[in-house]
């Protein structure tokens, strides 16, 4: 990953033992004054050490976004802007989901939503029904990110 394509991090290695906001917030004025001109935003959340004492633990995760923060987390209106299913439902990863169980594990990466227009975002991480730590890596890329299970769409290679 180059030196321009790593935006912000949101956790490194962030270790989740009950709810709680990633340790950073990003301030997108300061990481790209141009956001959402040109290439799309990619939102990376991966598994740095998982819970191996429940099966049944999850975690929600949560993408907010504000206008004004307070200097640790986002603050105000706070607005949850990353779903999947739909509106109410967050990121939910169980233990014995694939993306959560194996350490480097991409949990979550996409583009950042388009409703993700405030200044501030942050990630909020929900652990109400764990009984142990896993611990998480969660950044903005400019570039989508690599992967050893990816498929390839058209092939960079020429045919002779």
């Amino acid at each position: 990953m180059g030196a321009h394509d790593n935006l912000a991090t949101f956790s490194d290695a962030q270790a989740i033992t009950a709810a709680a906001y990633s340790t950073n917030f990003v301030d997108m004025e300061v990481v790209s004054p141009q956001v959402g001109v040109g290439g799309d935003v990619w939102l990376c959340i991966q598994t740095v050490v998982a819970n191996t004492a429940n099966p049944t633990d999850t975690v929600g995760i949560e993408l907010l976004c504000s206008a004004t923060n307070d200097a640790t987390n986002v603050s105000g209106t706070i607005r949850c802007v990353m779903t999947m299913g739909n509106a109410t439902t967050a990121i939910e990863v169980v233990q014995s989901d694939g993306r959560y169980t194996p350490a480097g594990s991409f949990v979550y990466r996409g583009t950042l939503p388009y409703e993700c227009n405030l200044r501030y975002v942050q990630l909020y991480y929900n652990n109400t029904t764990s009984v142990g730590t896993q611990s998480f890596d969660a950044w903005l890329q400019a570039m989508p990110p690599k992967s050893d299970h990816g498929q390839v769409y058209v092939s960079a290679v020429g045919n002779p």
